[in-house]
């Protein structure tokens, strides 16, 4: 799992390159004047910021690009929450300057750099893995779906490849405009995979458990769970 989300700087590489569309810009929903107030993408002095305003098939379209993919649920709980199952990445308590909620007591009163909250690292040293963004993963969304692992004695990084009747992916991490107790580590919200908003990023995984330590593309932080 990467260490930290991807950056509007990092995004921008892939645009420039032809292989990325550049993330929403306005229409009947959300005009352009509220991408300019929101969509980092479109605010210079942002480019440490995280990549949002992007679907579910955009992030997936830079992960091809850095030869990467979306983190299944699985791998970004166990990121979260590391070995011992900790309600938060830091602990088990809310505390402060650990990660950008909602409100202004953070620092910021929407979205804050990438990697700005040290104290707020999982046990793996993951940054971010609560507010900022919320997080595209890879599988499609089942209110049940580990219950049924469960049932089924399936326990070793599960995903579930079934969209069901209601199309919806998966989304981990709370987001800077939900409250604390919203980015538990444990807790899952969903979204069709069309949808952009100003809430939403991701970050990348490697293929494989154990890959190359030196393909490091564009110089994001590495680690395997």
């Amino acid at each position: 799992v990467y260490k930290r989300q991807v950056r509007v700087s990092e995004y921008a590489e892939c645009v420039d390159s032809g292989r990325c569309v550049e993330p929403y810009s306005g229409g009947p929903v959300f005009p352009k004047e509220w991408e300019w107030r929101n969509c980092n993408w479109s605010i210079p002095e942002r480019s440490d910021h995280p990549i949002n305003c992007v679907n579910w098939s955009e992030a997936n379209v830079f992960c091809s690009w850095v030869e990467k993919r979306l983190p299944t649920e699985a791998e970004w709980e166990k990121a979260a929450r590391g070995t011992h199952g900790l309600k938060f990445p830091w602990g088990n308590k809310i505390l402060p300057k650990r990660a950008n909620f909602a409100g202004t007591g953070d620092g910021y009163p929407y979205m804050a750099p990438v990697g700005i909250y040290p104290m707020g690292r999982s046990v793996f040293g993951v940054y971010d893995m609560a507010g900022n963004v919320s997080e595209w993963c890879l599988d499609w969304y089942d209110e049940n779906f580990y219950q049924t692992c469960v049932e089924n004695n399936i326990y070793l990084n599960p995903i579930n490849n079934n969209s069901g009747e209601v199309e919806r992916k998966v989304l981990r991490g709370g987001n800077h405009t939900y409250p604390a107790h919203v980015a538990m580590s444990s807790s899952r919200t969903d979204t069709p995979p069309f949808v952009t908003t100003d809430h939403m990023g991701f970050r990348v995984i490697s293929h494989y458990f154990l890959g190359d330590l030196n393909n490091d593309y564009l110089t994001l932080s590495l680690i395997h769970i």
